[in-house]
């Protein structure tokens, strides 16, 4: 099971950026690995109204040496999973982007 929360925004006519925080939950587990927390990017470009993807990068968010930022990323994806798959609210994603400025 692959938890997240997804952002998004327009780059330019016909170009989106989607970015996602991600985690995995193993098999046989109930908790989100930590260690398998991720930062994607996916850019869609749309040309003669069919949408394509031009971009896709899967960083692991690993924060070296920022503990605490590893815990609020796995906070946030636990409250997706304890949500039944529903992207958390806007205050609780805002917390978690201002804590890994």
């Amino acid at each position: 099971m692959s938890p997240g929360s997804v952002r998004s925004g327009w780059l330019a006519p016909g170009v989106t950026l989607l970015r996602a925080v991600v985690g995995m939950i193993p098999p046989g587990k109930t908790e989100i690995n930590p260690k398998t927390n991720a930062i994607q990017s996916l850019v869609v470009v749309t040309q003669d109204g069919q949408p394509g993807i031009a971009l896709l990068q899967n960083t692991p968010a690993a924060f070296h040496e920022r503990p605490e930022m590893v815990e609020a990323l796995t906070a946030e994806l636990t409250e997706v999973v304890r949500s039944g798959g529903q992207p958390v609210a806007d205050d609780q994603a805002a917390s978690h982007r201002a804590t890994c400025r």
